[in-house]
């Protein structure tokens, strides 16, 4: 398992670390455009909700490559937020027809959810939020195949959504 940890302050400070990120990530996968969409996401939601505001953030990330697969763990100390309340927002998606097989793009195109939590569940195999919504991970597998447009129906989405809770995932 290869670890790399990265600490920095403030959204613009993030493209260097992207970049050294990000050609870690790349050698021992092929590229996925999707995948550093996510996690490109993961670092602005971490820095637009930061008690301390986008320029000041204190942001963590850290890589985690194994044989099978890459996660990136982003921190950061945030606004208020429930992952649990948001997730079962989500799920009364699944209780309607007319959303359940939908789109995640014709469906944020009828709202203003965030979009972020969509980018990431559309590349990752799976995000894991902690119930504060102060940390996430998103981990996708080294096979995915980066050359093919996700499948974004919204029923095939959402079980993608993982909560921590008193560190247990649920």
């Amino acid at each position: 398992m290869e670890i790399y940890n990265y600490n920095f302050v403030g959204y613009a400070a993030y493209e260097d670390i992207a970049k050294k990120a990000f050609d870690q990530i790349n050698k021992s996968m092929n590229k996925n455009f999707y995948f550093e969409i996510a996690a490109n996401e993961a670092v602005l939601n971490a820095a637009k909700y930061s008690i301390f505001g986008l320029n000041d953030a204190e942001i963590s990330m850290t890589v985690l490559i194994s044989d099978t697969d890459v996660s990136v763990i982003i921190k950061s100390i945030t606004q208020p937020f429930s992952a649990e309340h948001y997730r079962e927002q989500l799920y009364q998606l699944l209780d309607n027809p007319a959303t359940m097989d939908m789109k995640w793009g014709e469906y944020t195109g009828m709202t203003e959810r965030s979009r972020g939590f969509w980018y990431m569940l559309t590349a990752c195999e799976y995000i894991i939020v902690n119930n504060d919504g102060n940390e996430i991970t998103i981990c996708i597998r080294k096979s995915a195949n980066n050359n093919e447009i996700p499948d974004t129906q919204i029923r095939r989405l959402l079980p993608r959504f993982l909560i921590k809770k008193n560190g247990v995932v649920q």
